[in-house]
């Protein structure tokens, strides 16, 4: 699920102001927010992020992953990759 309402909610901006900063409507934000949107625009989370100043990583949670690890093995090999990436910055 994403986060993108906690965060809106942390910074005490009502559903309507966020859509209009996004230029969206807010029956659309609250399809995003509810995690309906299989896609998300990426200029529109970026924008999001910019607003509420936190990563797009942070905003989107765990809908972040295509795929979510149900096993141990797989964990174990997401976590290999996200070390291994780490190592690189």
């Amino acid at each position: 699920m994403n986060n993108i309402k906690k965060y809106r909610g942390l910074k005490n901006i009502t559903q309507k102001d966020f859509a209009e900063m996004l230029g969206m409507t807010r029956p659309g934000l609250s399809f995003v927010e509810s995690g309906n949107a299989k896609n998300i625009n990426g200029k529109r989370l970026n924008k999001m992020s910019e607003i509420l100043n936190v990563s797009t990583i942070k905003l989107l949670g765990m809908d972040v992953f295509k795929q979510i690890p149900n096993n141990k093995d797989d964990i174990e090999y997401l976590i290999e990759m996200l070390n291994n990436l780490k190592e690189e910055l």
